[in-house]
């Protein structure tokens, strides 16, 4: 989405192995401007303060803090604390976003021909998402955990015009609304850090409902996930996840699957396809770099990565001929417990440049 253009200042002196094993608050701060044409001109920044008492992986808490405009009014705001032993087995993250998009889009079955006649304030809306989210993660027996995730928020549509495709498609969900989310996962958790995993597995299966506008929205959400990551060279991590969906009952159209962006496939439009189900590859061969300052810990790297995947109604499989893919390179900044990702996409004859603040997986 946005290019980096490294400030970095100083933080505090560390000169442990791991950095989990230092011991003391270690404070982050990025600020950023970026580019893209989907977005125009973007500048915020990120605030990050991890406290470590050199033992608990991957620190004893974090709390963090962003802000971020564009020019063509996309806003990405987030306050989020983590808690990785709250109490002994216990992790607890809270994650507060505010989000602004005055170019969002929504055109169903539609193909480029069908849209060839509406102009472009015809085919974008405005779309505004405050919500919260709580996350319980607890440890039964090692390594098996439990999950439990609430989600609530509201969200805000508004079309630029009288006419417009999105008054037209009439989607469930055109005019926004509450929605309440509310689920559980069964975990099987491996890995060695889950901020930057080196090795491990993690496998999840949950359940998660809907409710929402008064009843109009009301549905199950099933997912299944596994992911591998294996050192295959020094400092060199082969990293996979497998990722499947299948909802049931009445979903807002802006929170069915989603495929294209940072977060599924990358050097897609972002949410150009939205159905009731979906799969998801993406494989990616990470090397961690080289150490850019010992002082603060702070690593440089890049990565190889390929990401293939497809939507699809309910009572389908999904088809052989409609698979889409991307692959791309990407480079990333290790500072403390901060992961700066930065990486170009390549799909379905487009490409994007994204920068967000955590591997995709």
């Amino acid at each position: 989405m946005s290019i980096l253009i490294a400030l970095i200042l100083a933080g505090q002196p560390s000169f442990a192995e791991e950095v989990y094993q230092t011991v003391g608050r270690r404070f982050t701060f990025l600020p950023l401007t970026g580019f893209s044409s989907d977005d125009g001109i973007g500048g915020g920044f990120r605030l990050s303060l991890f406290d470590y008492d050199g033992e608990t992986i991957p620190y004893a808490r974090t709390f963090s803090l962003q802000g971020f405009f564009t020019s063509k009014g996309k806003w990405a705001h987030q306050f989020r604390a983590d808690f990785p032993e709250i109490l002994k087995g216990n992790r607890l993250e809270i994650s507060v976003r505010y989000d602004k998009e005055e170019t969002a889009s929504f055109f169903g079955d539609l193909s480029e021909g069908d849209l060839l006649p509406f102009s472009e304030d015809e085919r974008n809306f405005e779309q505004i998402d405050p919500f919260i989210t709580v996350r319980l993660i607890r440890t039964l027996n090692a390594p098996w955990q439990i999950q439990f995730r609430v989600r609530t928020g509201k969200t805000y549509i508004k079309p630029k015009t009288p006419t417009n495709v999105i008054g037209i498609l009439s989607p469930l969900g055109h005019d926004g609304g509450m929605l309440l989310q509310a689920g559980v996962a069964v975990r099987y958790d491996t890995r060695d850090d889950y901020v930057n995993t080196i090795r491990g597995r993690l496998g999840e299966a949950g359940v998660e409902w809907r409710f929402g506008d008064g009843g109009n929205f009301n549905s199950i959400e099933l997912t299944i996930e596994h992911r591998h990551f294996k050192e295959v060279l020094n400092r060199v991590i082969l990293a996979q996840r497998l990722h499947g969906i299948y909802t049931f009952g009445d979903i807002p159209f802006y929170e069915r699957p989603k495929l294209g962006s940072s977060k599924t496939l990358r050097g897609l439009s972002a949410d150009r396809f939205r159905d009731d189900g979906r799969i998801l590859m993406n494989t990616e061969l990470r090397w961690l770099g080289v150490r850019a300052s010992h002082r603060n810990n702070i690593y440089a790297g890049a990565n190889l990565f390929s990401d293939i995947g497809q939507v699809f109604p309910r009572r389908s499989w999904p088809k052989s001929d409609q698979w889409e893919v991307g692959v791309g390179v990407g480079l990333r900044i290790y500072w403390h417990s901060t992961v700066v990702r930065a990486d170009y996409g390549c799909a379905n004859g487009g490409s994007a440049l994204y920068m967000r603040f955590s591997q995709i997986f």
